[in-house]
């Protein structure tokens, strides 16, 4: 497969990802699961208490251990919370998979 492919791929999905295309889905979702809108809307305040709470740690992580590995431990956080969130529908669940979601920022402190 062409490197050129594959970059673009992974750039079409970056770009849908920053879009959040997925929300509306993952509302109805969670609604069916009988997690309330309510706490559907406080959970995402975790998203951001992740990204504060991780920010300057991603940075020295980046930097001692090396970019690469940075993003790809931020994948796997992410990917650990999208788990949690498919395997735990409850308000708990939704709550922690936002904080890991917000661990994402693994990529921004290993850009330069």
């Amino acid at each position: 497969m062409p490197t050129w492919f594959t970059k673009s791929v992974l750039y079409i999905i970056g770009f849908s990802r920053g879009l959040y295309l997925h929300l509306p889905i993952l509302t109805l979702y969670l609604l069916e699961q009988k997690v309330t809108a309510t706490m559907i809307v406080f959970s995402a305040m975790f998203y951001s208490v992740g990204q504060f709470v991780f920010e300057v740690p991603t940075g020295y992580f980046a930097d001692r251990y090396g970019q690469k590995t940075s993003m790809i431990l931020g994948q796997l956080i992410e990917a650990a919370g999208i788990i949690l969130l498919i395997t735990q529908p409850t308000a708990l669940g939704v709550s922690l998979s936002y904080f890991l979601g917000g661990a994402g920022c693994f990529f921004s402190g290993a850009s330069r």
